[in-house]
């Protein structure tokens, strides 16, 4: 992460998925470092799922307007095992929340 975004001292992402059931995938919270690799993409938590959620894009949206915060929501569009004829996607709703800490400036 150090080389694709030297700024940034710690960046937290907050998954929370949504399906309509009464228990839905656990929520997960992923917090990186400078030395972690800049690689945002979540696979889908439904072990039958091929799908994933790429957050490359919104990381790279919110540290280009140096932003301290970013919430949106994606629907997953993999395809479960039982649904592998018909082809019809996952959609499970994800709502993620992305915080990020920009390393101080030293005054000179």
């Amino acid at each position: 992460m150090r080389n694709a975004y030297p700024r940034i001292e710690q960046l937290r992402v907050r998954l929370e998925f949504r399906d309509g059931s009464a228990l839905p995938p656990a929520a997960q919270y992923h917090v990186l470092h400078p030395p972690a690799r800049a690689f945002f993409r979540f696979p889908c938590p439904f072990a039958d799922c091929d799908g994933q959620f790429d957050l490359a894009e919104p990381i790279g949206h919110v540290v280009s307007k140096e932003a301290r915060k970013l919430t949106r929501s994606l629907d997953c569009q993999g395809v479960r095992a039982r649904d592998r004829l018909t082809g019809k996607p996952c959609g499970l709703h994800l709502e993620f929340t992305i915080g990020i800490d920009y390393a101080r400036e030293i005054a000179a």
